[in-house]
């Protein structure tokens, strides 16, 4: 059966160098069409050239090891809120379960 997914080692998993991010992103953005190019953006998690990468001092993706923002700012704190508010992924039925102020 075909699949998709690609498995990988947690112990051993593949590192992305400059060189081949800003490949990537090239490829993303010199795409022939719309369509490929969302497909391409979908597969490197890149939707083009990084506007930072104009300074030298910088390297993709070393100089950002973490997603701040999405792993933090959109995902963690908005979670946290809904859970002490007692709204988090149908928390809010059944039994009620917030934090007291």
């Amino acid at each position: 059966m075909p699949t998709d997914v690609v498995e990988h080692c947690p112990e051993k998993l593949p590192l992305r160098s400059h060189d081949v991010y800003m490949a990537q992103a090239e490829a993303v953005e010199s795409a022939p069409s719309e369509i490929q190019q969302e497909e391409l953006a979908k597969k490197y998690g890149i939707k083009g050239t990084p506007l930072l990468s104009a300074l030298g001092s910088l390297r993709f993706p070393q100089s950002f090891p973490y997603d701040f923002m999405h792993l933090v700012w959109e995902n963690l704190i908005p979670n946290l809120v809904l859970f002490w508010s007692g709204h988090y992924k149908g928390m809010d039925e059944g039994q009620p379960y917030v934090l007291s102020p």
